[in-house]
């Protein structure tokens, strides 16, 4: 057997790599997290102009640095894999993070950086117009003159230990955009976002104060995404379960918190603490953090749905990067996927918070059923008068089949979500709005017929009679009189008695 090389060609793999993704803020962020694994104290991260008037971009840290062996392996694509031993601080992963972030974002990457006050700077920088036309994967490397030059041409101070990043020819943060004062109100608006996003997804690590970030020379201060400070006067959230979770030796925490009600949270200024521009449906759901790293937020991960509902309700879900298999963490580590046998474990607790959300909004949004068992709940915005119908996930049929779906209750909860989203609101208003018209009542035949059937199919699914013969009684299932749906019921339990 023959071999052939297939080795990718660099100009095309380049503009590929580009593509992966990244928005400004995590890309900024895969920086960062460089240089909190070599425990940088303090971060500066520059958006400003060149003496040409070009946008250039900078990450400065006073970390440990890197000797020039320690440089060209960062700076080599997938220098160093996710099955390399990492300490457990590392935030790294695949060891593309430092040059995919760099790439969507700029065409010419610069890396200088000093391990000890005694050894000269060194540089490494990658131009992707040079790698496109020689075709060939070669970077630049930079003696000390060259890297003090080019340190001072983008203003940032030269250190005496630590590391510089350096984008230029930023083409990504400038495309699109025709005029001076377009570029200016985009580049403003990015600037402002990245502040934003840092100050949440490093809100732990800015908490303990080991670690300062910069932007524009603006100190970063932490957001409390699970409102859990505040002064002596202002509401806090309720810690409502906190539960350790061991996965192949892989220790999980998950807290679950319920945020005071708005009325209680202290103003918009506090809000904008809690979420993301106060937006607090936005940022309701589950935290996934790696190593004290906010990875994923925003989302219940199709466990529940997102809603108004919902809104007060979060959950902190920690792991370190011993567990990073588990978690099918994308390169950029800003998606990360439940792993099943998580989600099997905190489905009810998910549940739970929701109830408990629901409780506690309430006096904004009123909530009623027809009766205890009934699958329906009708909701009722006050202040935007609108009405809305949802299944009830607590209802005990509803719930029971929900857990026969086990890792694929996620499907689920999207048909749920379907099914609510396409009830047939305007044709209910028309069919009442007709004096002479009433609602079907179906054949009796039929009826117990259909009655039979659904009793078996639930039975099949493993939900006890009582639960079934509650709901559909509770329902008023297909207009039955409850004489004659009481009849059907007592038939059909001697009959499902028989065929066991």
């Amino acid at each position: 057997m023959s071999e052939i090389d297939l080795s990718p060609p660099a100009s095309s793999l380049i503009e590929s790599i580009r593509s992966i993704g990244y928005t400004f803020p995590f890309a900024v962020a895969d920086l960062i997290d460089n240089s909190i694994s070599k425990n940088a104290k303090r971060i500066d991260i520059s958006v400003t102009r060149d003496k040409t008037n070009a946008l250039v971009v900078t990450i400065v840290d006073n970390g440990l640095g890197m000797n020039s062996e320690e440089l060209q392996l960062a700076m080599s694509l997938g220098g160093k894999g996710p099955s390399d031993t990492r300490d457990s601080k590392d935030l790294g992963r695949f060891g593309l993070g430092l040059k995919t972030a760099s790439f969507s974002q700029a065409r010419v990457l610069t890396v200088i950086s000093r391990a000890s006050a005694r050894n000269d700077l060194y540089g490494i920088s990658w131009d992707l117009d040079h790698v496109i036309k020689t075709n060939k994967w070669f970077a630049s490397e930079l003696d000390s003159d060259q890297c003090i030059e080019k340190i001072a041409t983008v203003g940032a101070p030269t250190p005496d230990l630590g590391t510089v990043v350096v984008w230029n020819s930023c083409d990504r943060l400038e495309e699109g955009l025709q005029t001076e004062s377009e570029l200016s109100l985009h580049v403003n608006r990015e600037i402002e976002n990245l502040q934003k996003i840092l100050s949440l997804i490093y809100h732990k690590l800015l908490e303990t104060k080991v670690t300062q970030i910069y932007v524009n020379g603006l100190k970063l201060e932490p957001m409390d995404p699970f409102c859990t400070h505040g002064k002596n006067d202002e509401s806090r959230s309720q810690l409502i379960f906190e539960e350790p979770v061991e996965v192949n030796e892989a220790k999980i925490h998950v807290r679950g918190y319920l945020l005071p009600h708005l009325s209680r949270m202290g103003g918009v200024a506090r809000e904008e603490k809690i979420s993301i521009d106060g937006d607090h449906v936005a940022n309701q759901g589950i935290y996934l953090y790696r190593v004290d790293r906010l990875i994923a937020w925003g989302s219940w991960q199709n466990i529940i749905r997102k809603s108004e509902a919902n809104k007060l309700a979060r959950i902190d879900i920690s792991f370190g990067n011993d567990a990073d298999e588990l978690w099918k963490l994308d390169i950029k580590k800003s998606t990360a996927i439940l792993p099943s046998i998580i989600k099997a474990r905190i489905r009810d607790l998910i549940r739970k918070m929701s109830s408990h959300s629901s409780g506690v909004f309430e006096r904004r949004l009123k909530m009623r059923k027809t009766s205890e068992n009934s699958v329906w709940c009708r909701y009722y915005d006050r202040e935007s008068q609108l009405i809305t119908y949802e299944v009830d996930r607590s209802q005990p049929a509803i719930q029971a089949l929900l857990d026969q779906f086990g890792e694929n209750a996620d499907l689920a909860e999207s048909l749920l979500e379907f099914i609510e989203s396409t009830f047939p609101a305007d044709l209910v208003m028309n069919d009442l709005a007709i004096s002479t018209a009433r609602f079907s009542r179906g054949d009796d035949n039929d009826a117990y017929k259909n009655l039979l059937d659904l009793a078996n199919q639930m039975n099949t699914a493993g939900i006890n009679f009582e639960v079934f013969k509650n709901s559909v009684i509770d329902s008023r299932i297909y207009g039955l009189d409850q004489e004659i749906l009481e009849k059907y019921l007592k038939k059909i339990r001697r009959v499902l008695n028989e065929s066991r």
